[in-house]
């Protein structure tokens, strides 16, 4: 999780040139709840680090950050109108971008 203002300080970028700017936050359920049964290791996509955590002892502590994380991303691109759109990776990419052409279209 990096830190939203790191990420909106970028988004800014282009929103201080007039562009419109819309965020397709992708995410894995499983991101959000942490509900692995036993020992699980992790590999960052980006940096290929490898951690190795018993779940079920920080996922209060996780699921806190990742609602923090998420609330604050949200709401940041809001006070800047940047459009957030979060969207687990379980959604059919078609429809959801059905979906959100509609509701373009409709001007919502």
């Amino acid at each position: 999780m990096e830190d939203p203002e790191k990420i909106i300080a970028a988004l800014k970028h282009f929103r201080s040139h007039q562009h419109e700017v819309l965020v397709f936050h992708l995410y894995d359920p499983q991101e959000a709840k942490l509900e692995f049964k036993r020992e699980t290791e992790f590999i960052d996509s980006e940096t290929g680090e490898r951690v190795v955590v018993n779940p079920w002892l920080i996922r209060q502590d996780y699921q806190q950050r990742w609602t923090t994380f998420y609330d604050d991303l949200r709401n940041a691109c809001h006070q800047y109108h940047i459009e957030y759109n979060a969207v687990s990776i379980d959604e059919d990419v078609s429809k959801l971008l059905v979906k959100y052409l509609m509701k373009r279209k409709k001007g919502l």
